[in-house]
């Protein structure tokens, strides 16, 4: 499935929300599925994908 990089964004902070409302990780893969009709693979793929690209960020101090 081809998923728009803006899609990808905002299921990233629709994770991060669930995350701070103290759900567990596949209660959230679970929900995403649901909310954006994808595989709960799917799903997950974007998720490592999007952790992966703000890691590359974390370690370089504050961005501006």
């Amino acid at each position: 499935m081809q998923v728009s990089e803006g899609t990808k964004i905002c299921m990233h902070i629709d994770y991060e929300m669930g995350i701070a409302e103290g759900l567990g990780h596949q209660a959230i893969v679970r929900s995403l599925s649901k909310t954006w009709s994808m595989k709960s693979t799917e799903v997950e793929v974007i998720i490592k994908e999007q952790e992966a690209f703000l890691e590359e960020f974390g370690n370089k101090g504050v961005l501006a």
